[in-house]
């Protein structure tokens, strides 16, 4: 649910959204809101909805000028980028082609999505000795136009960008790990085995919430666990024009470190993880983002026993907009 309003001296409009989220598949249904102050030539009411998929990227790079025995390095920025549509439509809520009389008015319109689509993601950083760029983004958004006659009236115009979240896969379990190796102190002597089992309690999670990984853990081996270890991984790629045009951004998010297990004990623990990420989960064709949580037990001079959990994580639901048109008068045809 949410709402924007612009305006000018003779009429405001507005976009207004019946749901805070939407998936891949669903119906998106709301009203385009419209205050006329004075008589108004106009010929439609137009929504325009949009998905689409960008990015924009640099990379250093150095060539060499100069004889061979007094070259010099020039550093310079090889630009990157691309784009990728998921639909682009326009629809004629009301057509007058005629005077609009002073009053308030709510168009309500519909509009389907798409099957398939990626949820929103947004990404931007400067990296390297030349404050290289990186952006990516997969955006949708709904934009209404008061079409206005007359060669120099300037259209009425109002947007807002749309929460879409990638459909969930209901038959999907919640990610399980397994691992059953035998300890060896610097990685030769054996001092028994060790088995790590890892599930988390939900199949995907929120930004900002807190995730809870079941560990159960049998330390058969003379060797303790000196500590329980939890890194979130992240693995950005986004891609632009031409085969094999891409960028890779990877590596620790988050870091976690829990009580250990003794030598020829159990241990059951339960290992919060909150995950305060600034990106979701992306599966575009130009933009994917992908998570997993690496589980260690940490025993010294040994190698450690690890699980890999891949976890899904979606851009959080935006608060509800209490905003309403400037002067509009009763009740919204949400709030009737």
């Amino acid at each position: 649910m949410g709402i924007f309003s612009v305006f000018r001296t003779d009429a405001k409009i507005g976009i207004h959204t019946d749901k805070l989220v939407y998936y891949g598949g669903d119906l998106i249904t709301g009203h385009i809101l419209l205050q006329v102050m004075s008589p108004l030539d106009c010929k439609s009411v137009v929504l325009k909805v949009t998905g689409h998929e960008k990015t924009e990227w640099e990379e250093e790079r150095v060539r060499y000028e100069g004889p061979p025995e007094h070259q010099r390095e020039i550093w310079f920025k090889e630009q990157h980028e691309g784009k990728n549509e998921f639909f682009k439509n326009k629809v004629i809520v009301s057509d007058f082609n005629g005077t609009i009389a002073p009053g308030q008015y709510a168009f309500p319109f519909q509009y389907q999505l798409p099957q398939g689509i990626p949820g929103v993601f947004e990404y931007h950083e400067k990296y390297g000795r030349l404050g290289c760029k990186v952006e990516a983004a997969i955006r949708y958004k709904l934009k209404a136009t008061l079409d206005v006659g007359g060669f120099f009236m300037k259209d009425l115009k109002a947007k807002i960008h749309a929460v879409v979240h990638e459909r969930k896969d209901p038959s999907i379990k919640p990610a399980y790990g397994e691992n059953t190796s035998t300890v060896r102190l610097l990685g030769c002597i054996p001092k028994g085995k060790a088995t790590l089992k890892a599930w988390f309690n939900n199949v995907s999670y929120t930004m900002g919430e807190v995730a809870y990984v079941k560990a159960d853990i049998s330390n058969d081996s003379k060797r303790d666990i000196g500590s329980m270890n939890t890194v979130l991984m992240r693995e950005i790629i986004i891609r632009g024009r031409g085969f094999n045009n891409r960028h890779t951004i990877k590596g620790e998010v988050l870091k976690n470190k829990y009580p250990g297990v003794k030598a020829l004990e159990k241990s059951e623990q339960d290992l919060p993880l909150q995950l305060n990420v600034a990106q979701p989960t992306a599966n575009g064709n130009l933009i994917s983002c992908r998570y997993w949580l690496d589980i260690e037990c940490d025993i010294s001079f040994a190698p450690d026993i690890e699980v890999h959990m891949p976890v899904e994580i979606f851009a959080p639901q935006p608060e509800v907009s209490g905003v309403i048109l400037e002067g509009w008068e009763g009740a919204l045809p949400w709030q009737a």
